[in-house]
């Protein structure tokens, strides 16, 4: 699936999606319907930590609320969880 169709600048390849973890939908918005592995955490639990059971491979940002990493240009990326 191509995101920049729908108006959005970011590919789901340019995504630290973790193994399993597939974009189902997007929206012009930003907003991703994303699918997860069943027992697949949404978020670390760990400050900075990178977790391999959790949804993106990337440190989650608790006072952010947010996944963030660096895309290949250099840019910083931020993902938003919404259930």
């Amino acid at each position: 699936m191509n995101l920049v169709d729908n108006g959005l600048d970011l590919l789901p390849e340019d995504m630290p999606l973790a193994v399993g973890v597939r974009v189902l939908a997007s929206h012009p918005s930003g907003l991703l319907a994303l699918e997860k592995p069943v027992a697949m955490r949404s978020h670390s639990n760990r400050e900075e930590f990178v977790d391999q059971g959790a949804l993106l491979a990337c440190p989650y940002d608790f006072a952010e609320e947010a996944y963030r990493w660096a895309d290949g240009s250099g840019s910083q990326q931020w993902l938003y969880l919404t259930h």
